[in-house]
C-alpha cells in the first residue's frame, strides 16, 4: 500500500453536506490497503494516470456543490487556494505543472462520468485536470467490512 492512501475515522468536516463514514480503528489499515487502494489504482489505470502524479486529500475536505450556491460562498473561494491551488507551480521553462489532487466520495452527484467501471468527477484548470473525486459505493464498502472480521 502505498502512504497517499490513509483514510481515517474523521472527527473534522469542511462541508456539512459530504457525508463521511466511521471505521473502526482495527479494520483501517484493510480497508485503505484492499478497498481503497485498489479503487484508486483502478481510477488511474482506466483514465491513463500515472498513480504518482496525485495528491491524496482527506475525505473530510471535501466540499460539494451546495458550498458553490451563492449563500455558501465564503467556505468555497478559499478552498480553492488552501487545497487546489498550493501544488500548482511554474517550473524553470514557465510551464504551469502541478500535482493532481484527489480523494474518494460517497455523493454520486460529484462522480458523473464514467469510464471504465470507475465513477468519478474532475475539476479543471483550463483544460487541466487539478482534482479528482473517486466514487465509493457504500454498500460495496459494507460488504467489504463485514468480511474482514
Amino acid at each position: 500500500m502505498n502512504n497517499y492512501l490513509t483514510f481515517t475515522s474523521p472527527t473534522n468536516f469542511r462541508s456539512k453536506f459530504n457525508p463521511v463514514v466511521g471505521l473502526n480503528s482495527e479494520f483501517l489499515v484493510e480497508f485503505n490497503r484492499d478497498f481503497l487502494h485498489p479503487l484508486f489504482q483502478k481510477m488511474c489505470t482506466e483514465l491513463n494516470i500515472n498513480p504518482i502524479k496525485f495528491d491524496y486529500m482527506p475525505i473530510e475536505d471535501l466540499i460539494t456543490e451546495k458550498e458553490f450556491e451563492k449563500i455558501n460562498m465564503e467556505l468555497a473561494k478559499p478552498y480553492f487556494y488552501q487545497k487546489l491551488f498550493p501544488s500548482i507551480k511554474k517550473n524553470q521553462y514557465g510551464r504551469i505543472e502541478n500535482r493532481i489532487q484527489f480523494t474518494f466520495t460517497y455523493d454520486i452527484e460529484l462522480a458523473p462520468i464514467t469510464k471504465g467501471s470507475t465513477k468519478y468527477g474532475v475539476i479543471n484548470l483550463g483544460n487541466k485536470p487539478i482534482f479528482y473525486y473517486c466514487y465509493v459505493d457504500l454498500q460495496e464498502a459494507i460488504r467489504f467490512i463485514k468480511s474482514l472480521d
